[in-house]
């Protein structure tokens, strides 16, 4: 993949056309008739010039360019660097969810109806921890029993105002945590305490919350829902059943 320079053709309009054949390449596995199409989702009608970026909310097509188009290791070096930057852009779109545990995990040393179902259809798309104000060892051995084993626990979290969350972001590393994190509880003690931060607050009986759950996601990601009324005020995702309201 060489670049022909010509006088007529400036630095910038030739790195802009390096950058054309290169995201072209990258979709060779896409049919020949959807590839232009692709890269207009993907990075928006200025495609073709070096210095766009990916869109954000593009995870399941950059998903599908990525699995046809497999990191080699004999990939060009120019190649693998927008690769990496499409895998960059599908991890930052990425979201962690952080569960409390008291109330909408367990009740009473039991696991709440229908949870553990969403969790694993969370999880195809997304990261999930749980948070709790109870010590970290404690709330582990606890999840542990009631197959919840396999979470990252953060625990000690408790804060007068609500919940701690600063230190999962720093666990993760994450610069921008109102970007990358999401709290879920039931209750306003499971609010963000420290920073802000989207906060889905389920309040229904315990015997909705699953189905609470999945239609406050549904909200985040403009998906359709039904059965519940999620009201958005400064950040906070309140869920409730349209028949209660």
């Amino acid at each position: 993949m060489t670049l022909k320079a010509t006088r007529e053709c400036s630095l910038s309009e030739q790195v802009d056309e390096l950058y054309e054949k290169i995201r072209i390449h990258i979709v060779k596995g896409m049919p020949s008739g959807e590839r232009v199409k692709i890269l207009n989702q993907i990075y928006g009608t200025g495609w073709n010039h070096a210095g766009v970026l990916p869109l954000t909310g593009k995870s399941s097509i950059i998903q599908r360019v990525l699995q046809s188009y497999p990191l080699s290791e004999n990939m060009n070096p120019l190649l693998r660097e927008e690769y990496r930057r499409l895998q960059n852009a599908l991890d930052y779109q990425r979201k962690t969810f952080c569960l409390d545990m008291d109330g909408l995990l367990i009740e009473k040393k039991s696991p709440i109806v229908g949870m553990k179902e969403v969790i694993e259809e969370l999880k195809a798309k997304h990261a999930i921890v749980v948070t709790t104000a109870a010590p970290t060892e404690e709330a582990k051995e606890m999840l542990s029993r009631i197959g919840y084993g396999d979470l990252l626990v953060f625990g000690d979290l408790k804060n007068t105002r609500g919940k701690n969350y600063l230190p999962i972001a720093s666990y993760f590393g994450y610069s921008r945590p109102h970007d990358r994190l999401i709290a879920v509880g039931h209750s306003t003690s499971d609010a963000p305490a420290d920073v802000s931060i989207p906060f889905i607050y389920l309040d229904v009986p315990q015997h909705e919350l699953a189905f609470a759950f999945r239609a406050g996601v549904a909200r985040l990601e403009n998906r359709p829902y039904k059965g519940f009324i999620v009201e958005n005020s400064y950040n906070v995702f309140k869920v409730k059943n349209s028949k209660a309201a």
